[in-house]
Parts: C-alpha cells; structure tokens; sequence
C-alpha cells in the first residue's frame, strides 16, 4: 500500500510470531514497515532487522513504524524475534 507517496509494508506481531512471513513490495521507493502488536508477550516483542542496525522493543499492543528507506531492487529486509525463532522476509522487486 501507498500512502502520500511511501509505501507501508504491515506486518502483525503475536504471541506465534510474524504474518505475512513473506511479503513483495516495490523497490526503490521510500518504504516504511508498519509493525501491529496484538497480545504480544513473547519474545517476538524484541524486534531486530540486523543488517540496518535496528533493534526495538515493540508493544504488547500498539503500532510501530521503521523506516527501511528506498531498497533497490534485488534486496530482501530480514526481521526477527532477538532468538532468531520468529522472522520475515521482505523482497524487493
């Protein structure tokens, strides 16, 4: 989805992990990752996308918002749980 020309990415975090596990979005257009916290308890609260460096602690229940910046085509984003037991993909095409 676009909106006011940045394109939001949604995933929702649960108690099981990540949905969508996958997602494909545009590349080279600024790109924002819209994270829905529903009864988030677990370990999938600590957030990390190691190659941008970005680590957060996101809410039991609430909305977070990362900036991935315009990834170019080819690139795949990796978020994870901090055990590396939930995660997704982001490709860029």
């Amino acid at each position: 989805m676009v909106e006011d020309g940045i394109q939001v990415i949604q995933v929702v975090s649960t108690g099981g992990g990540y949905s969508p596990r996958t997602t494909n979005a545009k590349a080279n257009i600024e790109t924002v990752l819209r994270i829905n916290s529903e009864n988030s308890y677990g370990c999938e609260r600590s957030f990390r996308i190691p190659q941008l460096d970005i680590n957060e602690i996101l809410p039991t229940n609430g909305i977070t918002e990362i900036e991935l910046g315009s990834p170019k085509a080819g690139e795949e984003i990796f978020g994870s749980c901090s055990m590396g037991m939930y995660t997704f993909t982001i490709n860029f095409n």
